[in-house]
């Protein structure tokens, strides 16, 4: 359990002390008055790169959600989010915002308790201001909640969480970028379900990445990642996306890893990045069991990349007409990550066409 909920499990006890199901119980028809949290840190749906590794150059996004009660089942929630600028030479295509409801609780002493109740997703159209602004009135569904708390043996304590995930389609859904509020650390609740009271939060940094290669998952866990592609299609299509691919070039990435132990969780091995200055990165993860990776990635032309996160500055290269081959080591350390060196940038002439090299990242 983590230390946000143990400290949520704590405070509830010592704050609020609500017990489960005592609105149905008194056969109130109003909303179960439940303490809301918004913004709730824990990862309802996440979309990434195979390997998250935010850069600290990007720019997060600010959120402003206000809360309207409507019926004995539902919340309105108004979202406005202001979206970081965009560097990458991308046309801007169609987002959707995921609107997550979970019900969370205490069940003694540190421990913690939380449940995903409906995870439902909004089509958003593209948006090109500067500042870049998404605005929508989404409906939430409480209703079950004082059901689900009544079946939980030894619940003491319990809240409703609200999450959000704004996923940005780019260039006809070649790349994409996701963004998603972080509860503030010196606010643990937004009012009740009965009386919310306004939220506003940011969102870590999070640069653009390519769509093809990309990982999808709930916060249960359950992989999602072979629908990436076939649910960026169907919200781009719900709104008429109008956005063209961008014009790109190949780019062959090769490197080499020394020292670098196998990963018993396949998706928090080692892989290997290029990345921008604003954080939009490709990924490609090393297979288990290879000392490399190498694979061909169509870049945007007109745009300056680098290898890793550490990689040394003048190594940075520009993405032009011409197809590259870039070539890198990551050599591994006991007490720290790898370290990149050995970059090297060539031109080459023809397009690589190389046997083994992949057309896209690997997933």
């Amino acid at each position: 359990m983590s230390r946000i909920r143990r400290t949520l499990a704590v405070s509830l006890v010592t704050m609020l002390a609500i017990a489960p199901g005592t609105s149905a119980q008194r056969g109130l028809p109003d909303l179960p008055d439940y303490p809301l949290i918004i913004g709730d840190p824990a990862s309802y749906w996440q979309i990434a790169p195979g390997a998250e590794n935010p850069d600290a150059f990007a720019l997060g996004s600010a959120w402003t959600v206000t809360a309207s009660p409507i019926d004995g089942n539902t919340v309105d929630l108004r979202v406005r989010v202001v979206a970081p600028v965009v560097t990458l030479p991308v046309a801007p295509g169609p987002a959707v915002l995921y609107t997550a409801v979970a019900l969370g609780g205490g069940v003694g002493g540190d421990m913690g308790y939380s449940r995903l109740v409906s995870v439902e997703p909004t089509p958003l159209p593209a948006c090109t201001g500067d500042p870049c602004v998404f605005e929508a009135t989404v409906s939430a569904g409480f209703r079950r909640l004082p059901r689900i708390a009544s079946r939980v043996r030894g619940l003491e304590t319990v809240w409703a969480e609200v999450g959000f995930t704004l996923v940005r389609t780019f260039g006809r859904g070649t790349w994409l970028q996701v963004q998603g509020p972080e509860r503030p650390n010196d606010t643990l609740f937004s009012g009740t379900l009965r009386e919310p009271t306004p939220w506003t939060g940011t969102s870590a940094a999070s640069g653009l990445f390519p769509a093809r290669g990309a990982s999808a998952r709930w916060r249960d866990g359950r992989d999602r990642t072979a629908d990436v592609e076939r649910l960026t299609g169907a919200w781009r299509g719900a709104v008429n996306d109008m956005s063209t691919p961008p014009t790109t070039t190949d780019v062959r990435l090769v490197a080499t890893f020394v020292g670098c132990p196998d990963s018993d969780d396949d998706r928090n091995g080692l892989a290997a990045s290029l990345r921008t200055a604003a954080g939009d990165q490709v990924t490609i993860r090393r297979a288990k069991g290879r000392d490399f990776v190498d694979a061909v990635v169509p870049i945007p032309r007109d745009t300056s990349w680098r290898v890793g996160w550490e990689s040394d500055p003048t190594t940075a290269f520009d993405v032009a007409e011409h197809p590259l081959l870039v070539t890198a080591v990551y050599r591994c350390r006991m007490d720290d990550g790898p370290e990149v060196t050995d970059v090297a940038v060539a031109e080459v002439v023809m397009s690589p066409g190389v046997p083994g090299a992949s057309a896209s990242p690997d997933p």
